[in-house]
């Protein structure tokens, strides 16, 4: 450790000093460059191998692209811990194979799956498409998960304990045939709510997009940068929804008081 006394120092050494400390900073900054917003991680124990499905438009615009979009949602579950995932190409070549146009219902959902060996699928649509500034765009989404996965994990005690099936909810478990996990997300940049969650994703990215509202205004007006921040947010909600499914909820102990329920304000 170099401590400096400050009486030692003249004007010119104050000021290169000064100059020293700014370039460490920006060269901190450089190194961190390539950050997410907030780093995704999936609740899985073990490492599980997704595919994303070219979404089907449903928008109404000729210029959404579903496999583009697809891409997308890819990368960003690619570098979301405990996820790996397959080519999009991969997909496409596998639905060619089953002679599938598009996956538009969950039996082919579930077909392409089980040809593509992989744990989860995430199919959709494009809802809404507007790629001027103010952008829109709209997206629902289906997880389906490999059946010989454990869905979840309860207590048989609580299980004998409750007074009627009522009292117990089994969080994890859901049918083999249907989506774990399904979203209906609208992103209009013109509303405050994606506006900041824009902020917030532009400012930690590590870039100089966002430091201002003029920088802030390049993901707005770039459709490619806008569905990369779209992608971010989907995976995000997608992940806490997977978290939610997986977290248990166990029955009420008789002899514990009552929880207070307080109704929150919208």
């Amino acid at each position: 450790v170099i401590t400096i006394l400050p009486s030692l120092l003249g004007s010119r050494r104050r000021i290169g000093l000064a100059g020293l400390v700014c370039l460490a900073a920006m060269l901190a900054a450089c190194t961190t460059g390539g950050q997410r917003a907030a780093d995704l991680r999936a609740p899985y124990e073990q490492r599980q191998v997704f595919a994303v499905v070219p979404l089907r438009n449903e928008s109404g615009s000729q210029y959404a692209d579903g496999v583009r979009l697809a891409d997308r949602l890819s990368e960003q579950l690619t570098v979301t811990a405990q996820i790996d995932t397959v080519p999009v190409n991969r997909v496409l070549a596998a639905m060619e194979r089953l002679g599938l146009a598009e996956v538009s219902n969950k039996g082919q959902a579930l077909q392409l799956r089980q040809a593509l060996g992989v744990d989860g699928l995430l199919a959709g649509t494009v809802t809404s498409f507007d790629p001027y500034d103010p952008p829109k765009l709209g997206m629902n989404v289906e997880l389906y998960l490999d059946p010989k996965h454990e869905s979840a994990k309860f207590d048989i005690r609580l299980l004998s304990r409750a007074a009627s099936d009522r009292d117990f909810r089994f969080e994890g478990y859901t049918s083999h045939d249907q989506p774990v996990s399904a979203l209906s997300l609208m992103f209009d940049a013109a509303h405050p709510a994606v506006q900041d969650r824009l902020h917030v994703y532009t400012v930690h990215r590590g870039t100089d997009y966002g430091v201002t509202s003029a920088d802030a205004r390049l993901y707005r007006i770039s459709a490619d940068l806008y569905a990369d921040f779209v992608a971010y947010e989907v995976c995000r909600r997608l992940m806490q929804a997977e978290t939610q499914r997986l977290t248990p909820t166990h029955a009420a102990d008789p002899a514990s008081p009552a929880p207070q329920t307080r109704m929150a304000a919208h």
